[in-house]
């Protein structure tokens, strides 16, 4: 759940290339992240899975944010956190030291 809400999905058609490009549409508008560009309701999702053939195909699989090998959202892991507050020490030890030392 909480990479959902820090990136998209992967692609469908990219897990299971069986997947037709139509039920892809159909899973990702249902899983979008703002409100208004999902499905109304269930019975609005249920329409467009019984009629899958009928679903316009967007282009939104390939609008998608891909993972990069870094990203912001990286810095909430436990030992990632760790690694910055502690790179800060260093950097606040280190310039408070300076300072110390130029008064001498």
């Amino acid at each position: 759940m909480q990479a959902r809400l820090r990136s998209d999905p992967p692609a469908p058609r990219k897990m299971n290339p069986e997947v037709s490009p139509q039920v892809e549409e159909i899973i990702l508008r249902a899983m979008a992240f703002e409100a208004k560009d999902r499905y109304p309701s269930a019975a609005a999702l249920a329409a467009d899975l019984d009629n899958s053939q009928r679903v316009p195909v967007t282009g939104r699989a390939a609008r998608l944010r891909r993972r990069g090998p870094l990203r912001l959202h990286s810095l909430h892991s436990r030992p990632m956190r760790a690694a910055v507050v502690l790179l800060i020490l260093l950097a606040v030890t280190a310039v408070l030291m300076l300072r110390a030392m130029r008064k001498i």
